[in-house]
């Protein structure tokens, strides 16, 4: 996912941020920044938030609204895992594995910007460098998950700025 976000950043003329956090064990500074190495170039700004408080935020300012919106007519697995995911703190529910796109010049202020486009895993079965669905990825406005990939999504995603770039 990490390449493909840096291959939009060289063909689209957009600017990516990685804020890594630690939502497993292994996840580390070292690791975060091994990582935002071995990507190179410059392409794109990497952060550490060891206290989550990006993803807490992006929780708190759409994520969990959408959750509740979309709650009523998700499948009744998926209406268990929000009902759940709901009743943790706040704390305990970061957004993460998510992507986030922003209009040039989206200002932070009291409420992080509503981004334009949004994309969160949900489900992972797997690695695939072949384009092939990986996981369950639910984006604002659907009323489920969607069988598909960070590779398909990403790409789509770049054809689409693609053609909006002036």
């Amino acid at each position: 996912m990490q390449k493909e976000l840096v291959e939009t950043a060289r063909a689209t003329n957009v600017a990516v941020y990685f804020v890594w956090m630690p939502m497993v064990p292994s996840d580390d500074r070292p690791g975060a920044f091994s990582v935002a190495a071995q990507l190179g170039d410059g392409y794109a700004k990497h952060f550490f938030d060891p206290r989550r408080l990006v993803g807490i935020q992006f929780e708190r300012d759409h994520f969990e609204h959408f959750a509740r919106e979309v709650q009523p007519t998700a499948l009744p697995e998926f209406q268990k895992r929000i009902a759940e995911r709901l009743q943790k703190p706040l704390e305990e529910r970061p957004v993460w594995d998510a992507v986030l796109l922003w209009h040039p010049g989206a200002q932070w202020e009291d409420t992080s910007p509503k981004p334009e486009w949004a994309a969160r895993q949900v489900g992972f079965f797997g690695p695939s460098e072949t384009g092939e669905p990986t996981g369950l990825i639910w984006k604002p406005g659907a009323a489920q998950p969607a069988n598909t990939g960070w590779f398909i999504e990403l790409r789509a995603l770049r054809k689409t700025l693609a053609v909006q770039a002036p």
